[in-house]
C-alpha cells in the first residue's frame, strides 16, 4: 500500500513542474510576439506630414499561429527569399510608406527542417499538456506521478532550448536595428533612402 503522504508530495511536485512548463510556454509566446512585432515595421506619412510606425497585430494570435507567422515571414530558407512578401500592418492611410523588415535566412535546409520540427514538437507538447495531461496521467499513484513528471521534464528540456533560441533571435534583431539607426545617421544613407522613397512601394530589406 502506498504512503498517502508520499503520494501527496509527489502530486505537488508534478503540479509545480506543470506550472513551470506553462509559465515557460507563455514566455516563449511572448518572445514570438515580440519577434514578429519588431521584425516588420511600416512607416507611413499622414496628411499632416507626420511619420508614424505600424507593427503586425499579434495580440490575439495563439502559439500555433505565431509559429506559422514566424516560419512564413521571418525564418526562411534561402530559396524562398525572393518570393513576394506579405504585409499585414494595418494603417488607415494611403500615403507614402516604406517597410523595414528583418528576416532570418537559413542557408542549410537540414538546419531549417530541424528548427521547424522542434517548434512543431513544442506546440504539440504544449497542446498535449494543456488538454490531455490528466487523461494520460491520472496522478492517483506514485507510478503515475513519476511517469507524468518524466514527461514534463522532457517538455521542459525542449522549452528551455527554444527559449534560448528565440532569445538569441531577439538579440540579433535588436543589433540589426542599432546598426540601421547608425547607418541612417550618415548622409549617404539618407540620400539613398530619399531616392528609394520616391517609389511608394519601396521596401527596404535587411
Amino acid at each position: 500500500m502506498e504512503n498517502p503522504e508520499a503520494l501527496v508530495d509527489m502530486q505537488r511536485k508534478v503540479q509545480m513542474m506543470m506550472g513551470r512548463c506553462l509559465l515557460n510556454y507563455q514566455l516563449i509566446e511572448g518572445q514570438l510576439k515580440h519577434i514578429i512585432k519588431i521584425s516588420s515595421i511600416e512607416i507611413r506619412r499622414n496628411k499632416n506630414g507626420e511619420y508614424q510606425t505600424f507593427h503586425s497585430d499579434v495580440k490575439r494570435k495563439t502559439l500555433g499561429l505565431l509559429f506559422q507567422k514566424y516560419f512564413s515571414d521571418i525564418a526562411l530558407p534561402t530559396e524562398c527569399t525572393n518570393s513576394n512578401e506579405s504585409r499585414d500592418c494595418n494603417a488607415e492611410s494611403d500615403e507614402t510608406f516604406s517597410v523595414i523588415q528583418f528576416r532570418q535566412i537559413i542557408d542549410n535546409p537540414n538546419i531549417y527542417t530541424s528548427i521547424r520540427d522542434r517548434t512543431e514538437i513544442l506546440v504539440k507538447n504544449r497542446n498535449s499538456m494543456v488538454h490531455h495531461f490528466r487523461e494520460n496521467y491520472l496522478l492517483d499513484s506514485i507510478e503515475s506521478c513519476e511517469a507524468g513528471m518524466n514527461e514534463l521534464e522532457k517538455h521542459n528540456v525542449i522549452i528551455l532550448e527554444q527559449f534560448n533560441f528565440f532569445k538569441q533571435i531577439i538579440s540579433e534583431i535588436d543589433n540589426a536595428y542599432k546598426t540601421t539607426a547608425h547607418l541612417m545617421e550618415s548622409n549617404e544613407f539618407i540620400e539613398c533612402f530619399e531616392t528609394l522613397a520616391i517609389n511608394s512601394n519601396t521596401k527596404i530589406i535587411h
